[in-house]
Formats: structure tokens, C-alpha cells, sequence
């Protein structure tokens, strides 16, 4: 399982970063974020989660989506079941979709963990 995680954590950040250039030479806009610190894009391109991080308050992972690739993105909204369990003492990284587009896997501190940064997922909608 840990092999699959991981070799899916890899596909992901090499989808992201060949899709990386193509979004920010489209300069692509997305309202409602304020401090993007990492993103992951969907295998059918049109999910994007981003990890914001605001000036003032806690972390936020939030959701734009799109219907085609050559549509606009919809407003970045947070993720209510993911962020529900974030406060300021929380550390996320690593964020990526699995091949199916239906689970959002990200490595985090959460309260009560094994220590240090545990892999976590949440479902997509």
C-alpha cells in the first residue's frame, strides 16, 4: 500500500509540474486565494486543490474546478472536510489527487498522530 501512496505521490508531482508552465504562461486566475504555497492538478486537468496560506489565520486547502480545459477556473473554495481539522499548529505539504480524481492524499501534523508528518486523504466530491 505505502509503495502505491508513493508511487502515486510521484506521478502526481511530475503531472503537476508539466502542467506548472502551461497554467502560469495562461495566466491563469483564480479568485479567492491569497498566499498559494502548493497545488496539484488532476490527471483530466480540470480539479485543482491549492494550499493556501493567508497572513492572518490558519491554512487553508481549497478547491477550483473547471468543466473543460479550456474553460475558466471557478473560484477557489475551501475543502469544509478537510479544513475543519487545521489550526495554526498544523503543517500540511505534499498534496496530490489520486489517478481516479476521487481522494485528496496530503502528508500532515494533525493532533494525536504517529509524530511528525503522517500521510492523510480526504474524499473529493
Amino acid at each position: 500500500m505505502s509503495k502505491y501512496i508513493l508511487l502515486l505521490f510521484i506521478a502526481s508531482l511530475f503531472y503537476s509540474r508539466l502542467y506548472a508552465e502551461k497554467i502560469l504562461f495562461e495566466k491563469v486566475l483564480i479568485t479567492g486565494i491569497e498566499n498559494p504555497v502548493s497545488f496539484t492538478l488532476s490527471l483530466d486537468g480540470l480539479t485543482l486543490i491549492i494550499l493556501d496560506r493567508p497572513s492572518k489565520g490558519f491554512p487553508v486547502v481549497k478547491q477550483a474546478s473547471r468543466l473543460k480545459k479550456e474553460t475558466a477556473w471557478s473560484a477557489a473554495i475551501p475543502i469544509p472536510a478537510l479544513n475543519k481539522h487545521i489550526d495554526k499548529t498544523t503543517n500540511i505539504d505534499g498534496l496530490f489527487i489520486s489517478y481516479d480524481g476521487s481522494k485528496l492524499y496530503f502528508a500532515a501534523n494533525f493532533p494525536g498522530s504517529h509524530g511528525g508528518m503522517d500521510i492523510y486523504y480526504c474524499t473529493l466530491k
